[in-house]
């Protein structure tokens, strides 16, 4: 019994076309979908989840976060900037300050002080270069509008922009974004 009996009638195959040597390479036009998907979670649960652990949660997401826009854009230093909070945060709390001010002859309260004022520094950095990546890679490379105000990423963090992560998540995979409200 032939296979096309068996199989129906299939369209006939589409060769590629022919690579010519050195004409540039086809360009794939990007659209929503392009990008990896990003983490999702409802902004309420990652403050819930923040809450009983004592942050450990919402630290956690950042991380997961910053790895993600690193997806996008592999030039992202999201990652760095949030080591770089927990190292400032671990010094800063399990020394005290004690040792390295007896170094530097700093009263060790004034460098908790600023070890912790660094380490938040670097929390800042981190969440506002996940919110110019993602506003880079959103407006650019695939372009959907996106807006996302500096205000309520300064004291909202990462769950302002878990909110935007979690609407971009249902546009690609229900092919509907919604509004920005």
């Amino acid at each position: 019994m032939p296979v096309t009996q068996v199989l129906g009638a299939a369209a006939p195959a589409v060769p590629p076309p022919p690579i010519v040597p050195g004409a540039p390479a086809p360009v794939v036009t990007p659209h929503l979908g392009a990008a990896p998907l990003p983490p999702n979670m409802h902004w309420a649960l990652v403050l819930l989840l923040g809450s009983v652990t004592c942050g450990l949660f919402s630290l956690y997401r950042a991380f997961r976060q910053a790895a993600w826009v690193r997806k996008l854009l592999p030039r992202s230093n999201a990652i760095v900037m949030y080591a770089l909070y927990v190292v400032l945060l671990f010094f800063s709390i399990a020394t005290g300050g004690r040792s390295i001010a007896r170094r530097t002859g700093l009263q060790a309260e004034t460098l908790v002080a600023l070890l912790r004022i660094g380490a938040a520094v670097c929390f800042w950095l981190g969440a506002f270069d996940i919110r110019s990546s993602m506003l880079g890679y959103y407006n650019q490379v695939e372009p959907i509008g996106l807006r996302l105000s500096p205000i309520l990423t300064f004291f909202f963090t990462n769950l302002y922009l878990q909110h935007h992560m979690s609407r971009i998540f249902r546009g690609k995979t229900t092919g509907v974004l919604t509004p920005q409200g």
